[in-house]
C-alpha cells in the first residue's frame, strides 16, 4: 500500500485550479463516495473499488444514533485478484483519529492510496451510525496546509476562483492575467474566439504585455476560429510572471480564463 508522507504542507496536484479564496470542499464534487448506515447486523459499509478512480484525499464524517459504545474505523485493503485482501485501519491520518470512538458525531481526514476502502463499526447496544466517506484524486482544485490544529492539522481548501475576460486588440502579445510577485498562475480553463482563423499561442513574461523575458507557454494553435481548453490546472506560469496571449493577425480575440494565483 502506498501513501503520502505529511511534513509541513501537502500540495494536492492533481484534484481541479488553485486560488487564494477559501471555499467549502462540498462545492467540489468528490470523485469517490461511500454512504453508510451501520448497525449491529450490518457493521461494514460497502467495499469501495478505488483501483480505477485513484482517490488519495479522504474525509469521513458520521453521526451516532443510540449506540452506547462504538469503534468506527476507516479501513483499507490490498487488491487480491480483483477482490479486497485483509482489511486494516487506513494509515495517513492528518486530522482527527482512526479509529474513532466519539458517541455523538465526528470527522477525520486522511491522505493516502489504497485499492479498496470501507468503514467498519464495532458497537455495543442497539442503534445506527450514519455517515459518508468521500475522496478526491490528486487535484489542482484543492490545496491542503498541515499545521497545528485538531489532530495536528489545519486544513485550508482553496478553489480555482480567479476569472478574467479578455479582448486582445491585435497582433503580438496581450496580457490576460497580470503578474503578482512570488505567485504562480495555474490555468484551469481558457475559451476564446476570433475571425477569420489565425495562429494563436500563450506566453509569459514581465513588463507591459509580457515584453520582458517573453517565453512561450504553449505551442502554436494553428488556424484557430474558436477554442475551449479545459486544462485541469495542469498548465502553470512560473512565479512572478504575467500570462499573455499572442496572436498572429491584427484582429480582435475575445474570451475568458479561469485560473488560480498563489504562492507555492
Amino acid at each position: 500500500m502506498r501513501f503520502l508522507s505529511v511534513c509541513f504542507s501537502i500540495l494536492i496536484l492533481a484534484l481541479p485550479g488553485w486560488g487564494q479564496t477559501p471555499v467549502n470542499i462540498e462545492q467540489i464534487k468528490p470523485d469517490c463516495t461511500i454512504y453508510f448506515t451501520l448497525t449491529t447486523a450490518n457493521p461494514d459499509s460497502v467495499a469501495y473499488d478505488n483501483r480505477q478512480t485513484g482517490c488519495v484525499v479522504w474525509t469521513m464524517a458520521y453521526q451516532n444514533n443510540a449506540f452506547a459504545a462504538l469503534i468506527l474505523t476507516v479501513q483499507a485493503a490490498p487488491d487480491v485478484a480483483g477482490v479486497p485482501g485483509v482489511w486494516a485501519a487506513f494509515p495517513g491520518i492528518v486530522w482527527g483519529v482512526n479509529p474513532n470512538v466519539a458517541l455523538t458525531s465526528e470527522a477525520a481526514m486522511f491522505i493516502g492510496y489504497s485499492p479498496w476502502m470501507r468503514v467498519d463499526a464495532a458497537v455495543a447496544g442497539a442503534g445506527a451510525i450514519t455517515g459518508r466517506l468521500y475522496g478526491y484524486r490528486r487535484s489542482p482544485y484543492l490545496s491542503l496546509s498541515i499545521g497545528g490544529g485538531p489532530g495536528g492539522a489545519t486544513l485550508t481548501y482553496l478553489g480555482c476562483t480567479g476569472q478574467a475576460a479578455f479582448n486582445s486588440p491585435g497582433a503580438g502579445n496581450f496580457q490576460i492575467v497580470p503578474l503578482v510577485a512570488t505567485q504562480v498562475i495555474r490555468i484551469c480553463h481558457i475559451s476564446l474566439s476570433t475571425f477569420p482563423a489565425e495562429d494563436i499561442y500563450f506566453t509569459f513574461g514581465t513588463g507591459a504585455n509580457c515584453a520582458a523575458g517573453t517565453t512561450a507557454l504553449t505551442g502554436i494553435y494553428r488556424s484557430v476560429l474558436g477554442m475551449a481548453l479545459d486544462l485541469a490546472g495542469t498548465i502553470i506560469v512560473p512565479a512572478g510572471n504575467a500570462l499573455c496571449i499572442n496572436q498572429a493577425a491584427a484582429q480582435n480575440v475575445g474570451g475568458v480564463i479561469t485560473f488560480a494565483q498563489y504562492t507555492p
